[in-house]
């Protein structure tokens, strides 16, 4: 009894090693940091089986466990076992295929008990969801009854797990760049009706605040952004716009942990901004960092625990990262020693025993 104690002990003080992962345009389509205090450490070998093209999107598994990277041809995804020493054995292609002819998948979330994971698509149904458990895919959960728009570019579920949004990339007069789902173990359920006021153009990124209570968009038309609050019955009062607005296209948006920022990034100089948030909505721009990040920001993530925050881009060094104070952006990290080797399309964070 004692022995096993003692291994229990020893397995919870463990610390977490925390890695970051990008998709990106070039073989090998995937490239994974070891994440320290002083940023960027040791990159982890490639995988032993590579993604087939283009990596457009990267989630990993909320336990840290799994890491999948969507791609613009069949089989359209490609899972990996994760841990501290990086990639592991890949994992079978689902029964069920992801996509079908020569679509592009762009986007891949886990949700929160990681039983489940959902992919956005270029062709109709836009989006697939199946069962996940740690022998890799299971069950194709049917598809919504009300399908997305068009493409799903990015998805984001709830901090509470019961909802699912997404970005798509069909917004008009009468269809709405950004749409949120029910979510359940069942999958899909119904949709919510849409914001009132409508959001200008595609929806490319899509963001809950921490608390749940507010959901953003990036957009392919001034203003380029949209927030509005967010309840069990839905979509609630937009918020004005933010007195500076983006210059161009947005591709992704950013709350920060603790929900006092919102961040965007799009695809003209100067690549993104950071606002000052509150409950009643966009404040002041917070001072950009230095360096400037150099190019188009394709996906803003902040790490673990929340002291800095990382944008993949689309110009070299194609990832940047900054120190974070909780309010205002500190020193630029050091680039990778060994950099990505095309255009970034995504980035995320986990933390793995």
């Amino acid at each position: 009894m004692m022995l096993a104690t003692k291994a229990l002990m020893a397995s919870a003080s463990k610390p977490k090693a925390v890695s970051v992962a990008l998709g990106h345009s070039t073989s090998p389509f995937v490239t994974a940091y070891l994440w320290t205090s002083s940023g960027f450490g040791t990159k982890y070998a490639n995988p032993a089986s590579l993604p087939t093209n283009a990596g457009t999107g990267v989630g990993f598994s909320p336990s840290g466990d799994a890491l999948i990277v969507t791609q613009t041809n069949s089989p359209y995804a490609a899972a990996y076992q994760w841990s501290s020493a990086g990639f592991g054995t890949r994992f079978s292609n689902p029964a069920t295929p992801i996509g079908s002819s020569t679509e592009s998948a762009f986007c891949v979330n886990f949700s929160n008990t990681g039983t489940e994971v959902v992919f956005g698509k270029q062709l109709t149904p836009f989006i697939s969801a199946y069962q996940w458990s740690p022998a890799g895919f299971g069950t194709k959960f049917a598809d919504p009854a009300t399908l997305p728009t068009g493409r799903v570019n990015e998805m984001a579920f709830s901090p509470n797990g019961n909802y699912l949004a997404v970005a798509n990339a069909i917004g008009t007069t009468s269809q709405s760049a950004v749409a949120v789902y029910n979510w359940s173990s069942s999958g899909f359920g119904t949709r919510f009706a849409f914001p009132s006021s409508l959001p200008s153009g595609a929806g490319f990124g899509v963001a809950w605040s921490p608390a749940g209570d507010v959901i953003a968009t990036a957009t392919g038309q001034t203003p380029f952004i949209a927030a509005y609050q967010w309840s069990s019955a839905g979509f609630g009062t937009r918020f004005a716009n933010p007195g500076t607005l983006p210059t161009a296209l947005a591709l992704t948006v950013c709350f920060s942990p603790t929900t006092n920022v919102l961040m965007i990034g799009y695809q003209q100089s100067p690549f993104f901004t950071a606002y000052n948030w509150s409950p009643s909505g966009f404040g002041s721009t917070i001072a950009a960092p230095s360096p400037a990040v150099g190019g188009q920001v394709t996906k803003i993530n902040f790490s673990p625990s929340g002291d800095a925050v990382a944008m993949s881009t689309n110009t070299s060094p194609f990832v940047r990262a900054y120190s974070w104070t909780g309010s205002a952006f500190g020193a630029a990290f050091s680039n990778p020693a060994t950099l990505p080797t095309g255009i970034a399309q995504d980035l995320t964070f986990t933390e793995t025993t």
